[in-house]
């Protein structure tokens, strides 16, 4: 039986996936001008949903990413090296964390949403 607290777990791991994700852009763009450096990102599992919120509601299912936490940083050059070495992108950094800064948010407001809905019910729906 699935209970209001299921989806927590998977919630907690896209938020954990996104500020890891923050901080791994964060480190390209403050590399920029290092010679040499090649940009990494964060992989998520393929078989993830968008916000990992997903967990199985009976075992045929397939796993979620909450089920199997399998991130990893891979490099990912953004450009081809300039004649330092450095493949750092800015503008695409910068859209990367813009993209992780509005997912981060969109799942920080259903945590807010389902805890809402928590007090809620322990308060016996007086408000």
């Amino acid at each position: 039986m699935r209970t209001l607290f299921d989806s927590t777990q998977g919630l907690e791991r896209a938020l954990q996936f996104q500020r890891d994700r923050q901080e791994i852009l964060s480190e390209n763009v403050a590399n920029l001008a290092t010679p040499g450096f090649v940009p990494r990102d964060l992989e998520a599992d393929p078989a993830a949903t968008e916000f990992r919120a997903l967990l199985r509601t009976h075992a045929a299912h397939l796993p979620s990413q909450a089920d199997s936490p399998a991130d990893r940083a891979v490099d990912r050059a953004d450009r081809a090296p300039g004649a330092d070495g450095n493949s750092v992108s800015l503008e695409l950094q910068m859209a990367k964390l813009n993209a992780t800064r509005v997912q981060f948010g969109a799942a920080a407001s259903l945590v807010s949403r389902k805890l809402a809905l928590l007090r809620y019910g322990a308060s016996d729906g007086n408000g």
